[in-house]
This record gives C-alpha cells, structure tokens and sequence, in this order.
C-alpha cells in the first residue's frame, strides 16, 4: 500500500492511476485441506530461492512463507475476507488472481478457476460479462 500511495502522489494531475496488484489464491474445502495441496509446491519453491540466496523464505514453513507471500487458501469466505481486507488490494485499481506455486494436474487447474470465479469473485462484487461486455 505504501508504494501504490507513493506511486499515486507522483503521477502528474490529471493522470488516472493504473494499479493492479497479484494475488495468489488456492480455494479448497478448508485451509487445512488447501495446505495439504500446497505443501510440495511451497517447498520446492522455497528450495529453488534459498539456492538463488535467498535464506529467509527457506527457513520458514511452506504456511508461513504461503501467508508472507500474500497466498489466500481456505474456504471461498475465507478467501474473499483476506483479499477484502488486504491494503494492498483495497489500494488497487485491478486485481489479477493466479494459483500458488503448485504444479496440479489440468484437471486441479480447471477446478481452481471455476471456483475461483463461481465462489470467491462474487463474495467480492464481481459479475461476469458477456463478451459484448455487458453483465450477464
């Protein structure tokens, strides 16, 4: 939130600010059930930044480092109330929603984007729009 705020006071007026903040989601029955699924990801990604040199995301738990790095994992609620109350996103112009690093089959893929926009996207005032743009 402070870079976007610095970010905002910079821009010469009259210059409508663009901001789009990333969100890594995981929805799931609950968060233990969504941890359970993340765990190796996290893992395999904490062990490729502490070779790049990086020790701090290597000497936490996958939850911890999933929780520093802004992932929202649990029930769809749960979810939407973290991206709610996040400063960041609140500070946002756009919000691009992606998967943690996991590598699930295509079919996990498919589930994490139809629940992602059947489930989270409308507990934050989302609707989907025909491709004519207009809301369906």
């Amino acid at each position: 939130a402070e870079l976007i705020a610095a970010y905002r006071s910079a821009l010469p007026a009259g210059v409508q600010p663009r901001v789009l903040v990333s969100r890594a989601v995981y929805p799931d029955t609950t968060r233990e059930q969504a941890l359970a699924h993340l765990v190796d990801g996290a893992q395999r990604w904490q062990s490729w930044l502490g070779a790049l040199g990086r020790t701090e995301p290597a000497s936490v738990t996958p939850e911890e480092y999933l929780v520093r790095d802004h992932t929202r994992f649990g029930d769809p609620w749960s979810i939407a109330d973290g991206l709610s109350n996040d400063v960041g996103v609140a500070a946002a112009t756009e919000l691009l929603v992606s998967f943690p690093p996991a590598s699930p089959s295509l079919e996990e893929h498919k589930r994490l984007l139809a629940a992602t926009a059947q489930e989270v996207a409308p507990l934050l005032g989302w609707e989907p729009q025909n491709l004519d743009g207009a809301t369906a």
